[in-house]
């Protein structure tokens, strides 16, 4: 038995010299203490320039689509006056087509219109002339058309 109270015994003295595991949890665990909020120097300039770079750009993105639809519209616009031009010279067309003689000539005579006879000159006959009354008389100082005549200078 006595080789077990010598094991008691070393054992006691080992458990003396070692220290406790209060004592070792100490020594080996830094202390802890509450630290403040850290300080974000970066965080809130770059939230700021994202969100500035995002709306430049749906910015940009909103003018180019309004840009886009007004050429679109621009477009739509020199289409249609082409096409109003285009009807306008057809139109034209179809007036001096309509004014020409021949088609004047077609249309009179699809509405029972004949053709007149040529022109003739009448002459009067003297014994007309000289009966029509004269209501103003002459000045005897005028002298009769046929005794004037001029010749033109230089012919």
């Amino acid at each position: 038995m006595a080789h077990a109270v010598d094991t008691r015994e070393t054992a006691a003295r080992d458990a003396a010299a070692r220290p406790s595991r209060k004592e070792q949890a100490a020594e080996t665990r830094p202390e802890l203490e509450i630290v403040g909020r850290a300080r974000r120097r970066f965080a809130r300039p770059a939230i700021t320039i994202s969100i500035t770079v995002v709306a430049v750009v749906f910015g940009s993105l909103a003018v180019q689509v309004s840009l886009i639809h007004r050429q679109q519209r621009l477009d739509q616009i020199h289409t249609e006056i082409n096409n109003l031009q285009l009807a306008n010279k057809e139109l034209s067309q179809q007036e001096g087509d309509l004014q020409s003689p021949p088609e004047i000539l077609r249309r009179a005579k699809k509405f029972g219109m004949v053709e007149g006879k040529p022109a003739e000159l009448v002459t009067p006959q003297a014994d007309t002339i000289a009966a029509l009354p004269s209501t103003h008389s002459p000045s005897p100082t005028a002298n009769p058309p046929s005794a004037t005549t001029s010749v033109p200078a230089g012919g």
